[in-house]
């Protein structure tokens, strides 16, 4: 356990020591803010007027579900910024005598992903009360101290699922030019997984079935699901439930599988069993590799 403690220290010191690589890992939701800034909340917004009635709480819900998506985004982001240390690790000889260590794999597995999910969790969170103030100074209300429980307790289930599973695809690579593609194609794809560029429902059906067998899918919807509750029933107060959950559904913060609605519990048990099943594979692949 003390080996556990000074090798995540290590890894937290080391990243907090580059402020290029803290920099970087927030890059993606730098640019989502800016595209959606410029180009994506009017025209979301218009979407919204034209279903939902009332105008007056539009700019509300339009950035709640905004900001659901990005603390969902830098959950990934910023763990797999944490998680390029094991790369350079690789590329400096340090991995290696960490492996003909008398180090368990489990421990430097689990050291990696500890301080990835350590700082994750504190700059997710960061990202998310500078959402609300965002949210407030733009007309829209606070969440409630219960939603504000329900949003930290998601933001350390999502970054554990996603630091697990992108340290599984870390593990991996053996150069520098290798991660950097992978952060590259990662940081352009992740946007529309988590329904941000585009509102899920507008994409197409094959597409929509191929994200439900991501696991950040479900973090993003549950999410939504807190962010958008009060904006939601005060807008489409009197109507019938089939439009709120055909909206909800469009908007992503409800997830069908055909006819069957993925309750909040088994979205969140496949974010937690993910987790674990990706840890199981990063031993298995860092058991392989050599010392």
């Amino acid at each position: 356990m003390n080996t556990l403690r000074i090798l995540v220290i290590r890894n937290i010191k080391l990243y907090l020591r580059d402020p290029l690589s803290v920099f970087f890992s927030l890059i993606s939701t730098f640019i989502i803010i800016l595209l959606y800034g410029l180009f994506l909340r009017a025209n979301l917004m218009d979407g919204v007027r034209s279903v939902a009635g009332s105008a007056k709480y539009v700019s509300w819900l339009v950035d709640s579900w905004l900001m659901a998506g990005l603390i969902v985004v830098n959950s990934v982001t910023v763990s797999l910024g944490v998680l390029g240390l094991m790369v350079t690790d690789h590329t400096t000889n340090r991995l290696r005598s960490f492996l003909i260590a008398p180090i368990k794999r489990s421990t430097i597995v689990s050291a990696y992903i500890i301080a990835a999910w350590l700082i994750g969790s504190a700059l997710t969170t960061l990202t998310f009360i500078l959402g609300e103030v965002y949210i407030k100074i733009n007309g829209g209300e606070l969440l409630s101290a219960m939603a504000i429980l329900e949003v930290t307790g998601l933001i350390i289930l999502n970054v554990f699922s996603s630091t697990s599973i992108v340290f599984s695809f870390v593990t991996m690579m053996n150069s520098a030019a290798a991660f950097q593609t992978f952060t590259a194609v990662l940081g352009t794809i992740i946007g529309f997984v988590a329904g941000i560029y585009v509102p899920i429902g507008l994409l197409s059906q094959p597409i929509q079935t191929f994200t439900k067998f991501i696991p950040i899918t479900y973090g993003v919807s549950l999410s939504r699901e807190v962010f958008m509750r009060e904006p939601i029933a005060i807008m489409f107060a009197g109507a019938p439930s089939s439009a709120i959950i055909g909206f909800e559904e469009y908007f992503g913060s409800r997830v069908f599988w055909g006819d069957y609605q993925v309750s909040r519990l088994l979205m969140a048990g496949i974010l937690l069993v993910s987790g674990f099943i990706f840890i199981g594979l990063s031993v298995v692949i860092m058991n392989r590799k050599k010392g």
